[in-house]
């Protein structure tokens, strides 16, 4: 037995002379001191812990199957600048309507709780559509557009297009696609900035019974649905509106994805509405 060890101890020094493992071979010589032993010993312990220690982290990684992305921002010019609808709340002007002596059947028709309901026959009016109803009476464009800028020039309303929507008249800036349509910086300055006219004084009974504006921000080749994702803007409200424009890569096809948020900022005594809306 005491031979048995004595062969363990001499094949457990000559490999502690020979291996490469850095420590051993001074924790094994002979004619290292206590002292120097144990320093290496307190060192082989503690790097061995380390290693280990790490070892360990590795596995628990390798095992929770991490995913990595690598995500790259890259500033793409110019990019088109979305369409933009604006609607009136407001359905209907009083005073165009009482001009035209409509403003009596408008307002019985939208009193009651159910439209459906309306007597054609008291107002002689079951020839009239209300397709050309809402044309007629709707608000005007160079009446709702008190100020408009579009990357910081003067644009007027001429540059609005007629659009009717579930929501009824609007107005769309940018409907169509132009060497014009494109903005090539971010900011206010080079977006489309608005002063808009809520007409107040011109509200009367309609479809809606709210104040103010809603817009929507859309592709150019969209239906805009303004009614039904439109974003709502109160009278005397200065609003920004920032767009981001994400580009979603698919395998077959790029799909383009417009989304914006938008923060009121300060409110004002009197019926405009200023309206920043730009790049991000």
């Amino acid at each position: 037995m005491d031979d048995e060890s004595k062969s363990w101890g001499r094949v457990f020094s000559v490999f502690c002379e020979t291996t490469t493992f850095h420590g051993l071979r001074n924790i094994a010589e002979s004619t290292s001191n206590v002292s120097r032993r144990i320093i290496w010993i307190t060192i082989v312990i503690i790097t061995s812990s380390v290693f280990v220690s790490q070892c360990q982290d590795l596995v628990r990684l390798h095992l929770s199957r991490p995913v990595r992305m690598t995500m790259s921002m890259s500033h793409q010019s110019p990019v088109v600048f979305p369409a933009v609808t604006i609607c009136n709340q407001n359905a209907f002007r009083v005073v165009a309507t009482a001009d035209n002596d409509s403003y009596g059947f408008l307002n019985d028709m939208y009193s009651g709780t159910n439209m459906y309901t309306f007597n054609h026959t008291k107002w002689n009016v079951s020839k009239v559509s209300m397709s050309d109803v809402f044309l007629q009476f709707a608000h005007r464009k160079q009446d709702m557009i008190a100020s408009c800028r579009w990357k910081g020039r003067p644009c007027s309303h001429d540059d609005f297009q007629l659009t009717v929507t579930d929501a009824g008249v609007c107005y769309t800036f940018n409907s169509r696609i132009s060497p014009n349509s494109s903005v090539d910086a971010s900011g206010v300055k080079h977006g489309l900035q608005l002063v808009l006219n809520v007409e107040q004084y011109e509200y009367m009974r309609g479809p809606h019974n709210a104040v103010g504006l809603k817009f929507l921000l859309h592709r150019q080749d969209d239906v805009p649905l303004v009614q039904d994702f439109g974003e709502n803007i109160p009278a005397s409200m200065n609003t920004f509106v920032a767009v981001t424009i994400t580009n979603v890569n698919t395998a077959n096809k790029h799909t383009y994805i417009h989304t914006y948020t938008h923060t009121y900022i300060h409110t004002y005594a009197h019926t405009y509405i200023h309206t920043y809306i730009h790049n991000v």
